[in-house]
């Protein structure tokens, strides 16, 4: 990945962070600790029970996102990714099952 590609990532999760943060969640970046660590963990965390990948990306690929957030989630985090393209509003995609279960919880 090239320079202009980790920082156009870096600035997405910073993004995003800020809209997560100003729901009340205490959302953070993850990039300092992956590269000291060689971690896969998400690219934010603080989304209680939830692994976010985030990609800011013009061609959309979420199949292989997805499969990307479900091999690094831990096993009790359910697997999301958080999308965007230029100019759109950001997407997340979650398990249907894992939708369900917020709906049925009323958390949405």
């Amino acid at each position: 990945m090239g320079a202009m590609e980790r920082r156009k990532g870096a600035q997405a999760e910073r993004e995003l962070v800020g809209i997560l943060r100003a729901k009340g969640l205490k959302a953070q970046r993850t990039a300092q600790l992956q590269a000291a660590s060689g971690s896969t963990d998400a690219d934010i965390i603080g989304v209680e029970g939830h692994h976010l990948e985030v990609k800011r990306q013009e061609r959309v690929q979420i199949d292989k996102w997805c499969a990307q957030a479900e091999l690094a989630a831990h096993p009790t985090d359910v697997p999301c990714v958080a999308w965007r393209r230029s100019g759109q509003k950001w997407r997340v995609a979650m398990p249907l099952d894992d939708f369900l279960d917020l709906v049925a919880r009323g958390s949405l």
